[in-house]
């Protein structure tokens, strides 16, 4: 199991743990070896980002993809559900109120 820790510090939610910006890091998302990303970075609400581009490299992978922001639901909502489609995995959203909830329903699933 593949786990990250986050630097704790004002502007950590940009960069991943190798202190590279999100955009960088595709690598890790989609060469990680997982079958499902749980994705819950804090979004820009003006463009959804980077929840969106992080659901994408998952789905793109093949990798399920669970989150709780609100940004790729808003901004890109047909285009995640048609790429999960496209590559027989789920995409999960869920967490007005509960963040842990779409990764309960996975367990049906596993």
């Amino acid at each position: 199991m593949l786990l990250m820790a986050l630097p704790v510090k004002q502007g950590a939610c940009v960069a991943l743990a190798n202190g590279k910006a999100a955009a960088d890091n595709d690598a890790i998302i989609t060469d990680s070896n997982v079958d499902i990303v749980v994705e819950t970075t804090v979004t820009d609400s003006l463009t959804g980002e980077p929840a969106i581009t992080h659901c994408r490299w998952a789905l793109s992978s093949g990798e399920h993809i669970s989150t709780t922001n609100k940004g790729p639901l808003v901004f890109a909502a047909k285009e995640l559900t048609a790429l999960a489609l496209d590559n027989n995995v789920e995409y999960e959203y869920e967490g007005v109120v509960m963040r842990g909830t779409p990764e309960l329903r996975f367990a049906d699933k596993l």
